[in-house]
């Protein structure tokens, strides 16, 4: 699957991910884009891995919840997952929200997953998740979350990227193996008073292809010219640009 991280620091959040969307039977890229899409009305964003599905049922389900703080959400998360759930049938992901709570006073990263638990995260459970959390990265390219900047994720995506993984994540008799980070990295940074995105690199993948790390001395592909990103996602490709 991709990559996906959070890093909770005192006063910030900051979320990292890739822009790679791929066909899980093939390994062949369907897409690029953002993968970090901000909640609506309120100072919070997610991310996801898996189908892609996700990210506008996720977001059509928030706008259908009536929030004005980051609290809200978290009092309502487990049966806003529990919706997220049925919706995507049988299609598997993993769900990444930050936020920042004004009850609690601090930056939070909460988790959910409706297939196989990860390191111990059962599936339909919501999870805080505190320090660094990473998913399809190596715990040790990345540093503690007191010493973490975000060119520390570039390395860490680019080693993660010339890794083989289960694009079906296990759920499937046979695994797939394929390279699966891919796009370009995406970097939020969350504070109480609202969040920033950049691209902090890009890769020359090409849609209709798989990944190929081998690839990557070749100039990177400029993708953000208003065609790849994703159907529904709320942030655009200018909105995002490095």
């Amino acid at each position: 699957m991709s990559g996906m991280l959070s890093v909770v620091q005192k006063d910030r959040i900051h979320l990292v991910a890739d822009a790679a969307f791929y066909d899980p039977d093939t390994g062949i890229l369907t897409g690029i884009g953002p993968k970090i899409w901000p909640f609506p009305k309120i100072n919070a964003a997610f991310s996801s891995r898996g189908s892609a599905l996700s990210f506008p049922l996720f977001r059509h389900l928030l706008e259908a919840i009536e929030l004005a703080t980051f609290d809200d959400f978290v009092s309502v998360a487990p049966d806003a997952f529990q919706s997220l759930y049925s919706m995507l049938g049988a299609e598997t992901c993993e769900v990444m929200v930050a936020g920042f709570s004004t009850a609690r006073d601090r930056p939070e990263v909460y988790w959910w997953c409706n297939h196989k638990g990860w390191d111990g995260l059962e599936p339909g459970n919501v999870y805080r998740l505190e320090g660094v959390s990473q998913f399809g990265l190596d715990r040790d390219d990345l540093p503690s979350a007191e010493a973490f900047t975000p060119t520390d994720a570039v390395s860490a995506f680019q080693k993660g990227r010339e890794h083989l993984s289960d694009l079906h994540c296990g759920a499937a008799d046979v695994p797939f193996m394929a390279h699966a980070i891919g796009g370009g990295v995406l970097h939020i940074e969350l504070t109480a008073d609202g969040c920033n995105g950049s691209w902090l690199h890009e890769w020359p993948d090409v849609i209709g292809e798989k990944i190929d790390p081998l690839r990557d001395e070749q100039p990177a592909v400029d993708w953000r010219q208003g065609r790849t990103t994703p159907a529904g996602c709320p942030l655009g490709a200018a909105q995002l640009a490095a």
